[in-house]
This record gives C-alpha cells, sequence and structure tokens, in this order.
C-alpha cells in the first residue's frame, strides 16, 4: 500500500527541482550576452526533452536495477520489477523524481562552456551524461552501488548530482578555448557583461543558490557538492570525525575522489571524441556573430525590445549619469556654434537639414521630452554601441576592468523643415548633457530633398502632417 502523503511530498520536490530548470535557463541567460540568449535558451531546454527519454531508455536501469555494485541492468522503458526499492510510492512517481535530478546534473555544463559551443556537440554529450556518466556514479550511491554499501551518505545531491555537473564542466571548460576577449595578451581576466541583470536577478526566486556568474558551475556545483559531503564525514554525529569517527569520514573522501575521478575521465574521452568527429567549438568567426543566428538561424531573442542603458553600478570613478554644471563639467574648449542656415524659396526652404545625435541611451527620455516641447515629433531611433577618442569610460566588473572599446549609445535622426535649426540643435545639446565624457555629438547634414512614400508629396509638403 502506498503512502498518498509520500506521494504528493516526492511530486512536491519534482516539481521544486524541475523548475530550477528555468533558474539555471536565466541565469546563464542574463549573464551572457544577447547574441546568445535563444541558443542559451534551447540548451536548457534540449536537456529535458532529449536527457529524459535516454534516461527512462538507458539511464534509470543502469542507476537502480539490482547489478553487481558497479552498474545496474539495461531497462528500456523501466518494465522491470524495482520492489526491492522499498517504495511507499508508485515507482513512476520515483522514475519522474530521478529524471530531473538527472536533467539537472547536465544542464550544470551548459554555463561553462556557454557561447562558443556548437549545438550539436552540446546535445551528444548531455545525451551522454544522461545515458552512461550520472547513472553509473549515481547507482554507486543511490541505487545501492559500492559506495552505499560502504556507508557513503550522499546529502541532497551534492556529490551524485551537483559534484558529477562540476566536474563535466571543469573538464569540458579546460578543453574549450576561452571566448574571444576573456584574457589579454599578458594571460589577465577581462569582463565580459551579460545583458540582462533582471534575468540573473529572478534565479533568487528560482535556483537560489546560483546566484553567480554560469562560467563558475565547478566552484558552486562542484566544489561546495565536495565541500557539503565531506562536511557530513567531519559533523555527523554517529561517527563524524569531529565525534571521535575516522572510517566515515575516509568513506566521504572516497567517494568524492572516485566520482572526480569517474567524471573527468569519462568526460575527457567524450569531450575528445566529439571534438574529432564534428567539431565541439564554433569558429572563431561564428563566436563573434552570435550563436542565435549562426546556430538557430534567430536573428534576435528580444525583437522589438529596447535594451536598457549601462547600469550605473558597475561604472568606474567619475562616470555618474548625473548631469554636472558646466564648471564642474570636463574641460572643453568653446568653439562656434554651427551655422545652420535654410534657404528659402516661396517661403519654404528647399534645402533641408538632418541632425544625427549620438548620446548616451540614459538621456534619450529627457532628449526627447526637450524634442516635444520645441514642436519636434519625428525622429528616427537606432540602438547603437561606439566611442570617441576616449576610446570609453573606465568600468569595472566585478573588480575587473572592463575594456569596452564600444559602449551602448543611441542614435536619433531628425530631419528640420519648420522649427528653426538652431533652435533644435541647442535643445539636442542641453538634453543629453552631464558634463562628462561619453556626453556625445551632434552631426549636421544638408538634405536636398524628402520624398513621402505613400503619398508622392516632395519637400516641405513631405514632412507635414496631412491635417496641418
Amino acid at each position: 500500500m502506498y503512502s498518498s502523503v509520500d506521494t504528493i511530498w516526492v511530486l512536491l520536490g519534482t516539481a521544486l527541482v524541475f523548475f530550477m530548470k528555468a533558474g539555471f535557463a536565466m541565469v546563464e541567460t542574463g549573464f551572457t550576452r544577447a547574441k546568445n540568449a535563444g541558443n542559451i535558451v534551447m540548451k536548457n531546454l534540449m536537456d529535458f526533452c532529449l536527457g529524459t527519454p535516454i534516461f527512462w531508455l538507458i539511464g534509470f536501469g543502469i542507476m537502480f536495477g539490482a547489478g553487481n555494485g558497479f552498474w545496474g541492468w539495461l531497462d528500456p522503458l523501466v518494465r522491470a520489477d524495482y520492489s526491492f526499492l522499498g517504495l511507499s510510492f508508485p515507482l513512476p512517481v520515483y522514475l519522474v523524481f530521478q529524471t530531473v535530478f538527472c536533467a539537472t546534473a547536465a544542464t550544470i555544463v551548459s554555463g561553462a562552456m556557454a557561447e562558443r559551443t556548437r549545438f550539436s556537440a552540446y546535445c551528444i554529450y548531455s545525451m551522454v551524461i544522461s545515458a552512461v556518466i550520472y547513472p553509473i556514479s549515481g547507482h554507486w550511491i543511490r541505487g545501492g552501488g559500492w559506495l552505499s554499501q560502504l556507508g557513503f551518505h550522499d546529502f541532497a545531491g551534492s556529490t551524485a548530482v551537483h559534484m558529477v555537473g562540476g566536474v563535466a564542466a571543469l573538464t569540458g571548460a579546460k578543453i574549450l578555448r576561452p571566448r574571444l576577449g576573456k584574457y589579454d595578451k599578458q594571460g589577465n581576466p577581462r569582463a565580459i557583461l551579460g545583458h540582462s541583470l533582471t534575468l540573473g536577478g529572478l534565479v533568487a526566486i528560482t535556483a537560489g543558490c546560483d546566484l553567480v556568474s554560469p562560467s563558475a558551475p565547478w566552484a558552486v556545483h562542484g566544489m561546495c557538492g565536495a565541500a557539503g559531503t565531506l562536511l557530513i564525514g567531519l559533523l555527523a554525529l554517529d561517527g563524524g570525525l569531529l565525534y571521535g569517527g575516522m572510517h566515515f569520514f575516509l568513506v566521504q573522501l572516497l567517494g568524492v575522489a572516485s566520482v572526480i575521478l569517474w567524471g573527468a575521465v569519462t568526460m575527457t574521452a567524450v569531450f575528445a571524441l566529439i571534438k574529432k568527429a564534428i567539431g565541439l567549438w564554433v569558429s572563431e568567426a561564428e563566436e563573434i556573430a552570435g550563436l542565435d543566428i549562426i546556430e538557430h538561424g534567430l536573428v534576435s531573442s528580444y525583437a522589438d525590445f529596447a535594451p536598457a542603458g549601462a547600469v550605473p553600478g558597475i561604472l568606474g570613478a567619475g562616470s555618474s549619469l548625473e548631469a554636472v554644471s558646466p564648471q564642474a563639467a570636463v574641460p572643453v574648449v568653446a568653439l562656434e556654434e554651427p551655422k545652420a542656415a535654410q534657404r528659402q524659396v516661396a517661403g519654404k526652404p528647399d534645402v533641408y537639414t538632418k541632425l544625427v545625435v549620438i548620446f548616451k541611451q540614459s538621456r534619450f527620455e529627457k532628449f526627447k521630452a526637450a524634442m516635444e516641447e520645441i514642436g519636434i515629433t519625428g525622429m528616427t531611433l537606432t540602438q547603437v554601441l561606439g566611442c570617441g577618442m576616449q576610446k570609453g569610460a573606465n568600468e569595472f566588473y566585478r573588480g575587473i576592468p572592463v575594456e569596452m572599446g564600444l559602449l551602448p549609445k543611441v542614435q536619433v535622426e531628425i530631419v528640420v523643415c519648420k522649427v528653426p535649426v538652431q533652435t533644435v540643435i541647442d535643445a539636442a545639446r542641453h538634453a543629453p548633457y552631464t558634463g562628462h565624457i561619453g556626453d556625445g555629438k551632434i552631426f549636421v547634414y544638408n538634405v536636398e530633398n524628402v520624398i513621402k512614400i505613400r503619398t508622392g508629396q516632395q519637400g516641405y509638403d513631405a514632412l507635414q502632417d496631412e491635417n496641418e
């Protein structure tokens, strides 16, 4: 007779662990660049889509079958008798519960190898982890294998799940080349900023413990998993090292060392075979373009979405976004105001003026309000990256200098015909002003003609509202 309380409890745990997948997806996506966001999400999705049938066909039997102490049996679709497990809830419930843990171990690898791994290669090694690597070490620990028989105790998957994933991640990161631009010529690390602190921060709600960059799964999962396992051997009231016992701690230490060795050797072989067969990483040109467009044909994961400006919290000294007085501003040389006259023909200009204004994203709302105030409502906005002669202001990310040759800016284009050009220039100078390097520039051009596509109107009439 099964216990309904136990069944509900295990299903609740299953749902919570499965929801960690959302956390992994968010932390990895948020702390990598936008050009790879779709690729990261797809990899986390495929961990479960591919890992589940593989685990049901091969992995579960290997992990929980009554085998020889090192592996269980081959039991496609889990049709054998597992009554020896002594479950107080139905076997399908236990199957799904173990499946989400398998998917968790597989997805830990994703962050360490993000932004430069072939999608096909990722799918292959994710399936291998789900089919063989995780189940075999899992059999040692959870399936009645040799470590279990020695008295090894795994707390909340510290070794069976997290350390296996962390070792696989570290092995993959060592085999892969670093992301382009991660290190300078002297070998010093450079900060590569993620594109969404919002996604990364949401992990506090979903995956709790993963509030770090996805480039450190070994530290978060591998080392913490090992520490959690060894601390049991230290602190256990019954046989712990601090309470007079030695054997239990040595068993815990043996288990940690064995699983690290198993994961490192098998994953090295898997990555080497994939590298030789189909290639493990993308080319430098493909990495620069981004895996979304290269691997998935996805131009952008954020269609019709304008990214936010720079985050003030990581800006260096002297780079506040708040405006300062002209007296406290960066010293500048005052030049003669640009001459922006319009030739008049029968009361209408026959040459129009185009202003291209490039400035900080954070000042756009103030700029837009200033344009509306003087009667300018037509403008074209483009999100751009760029810098002037100063090559961008000094910034720091987690204590590492950010060598940003290109900074996020907005480029606004306005064609002026009715409002005096000098009025527009004055407003365009005032709105983005902060007094710091990087405030932007205004470019003034002559426009020979304007044609409205819908009506065919030209010149002055093409720039007017038909209701005026």
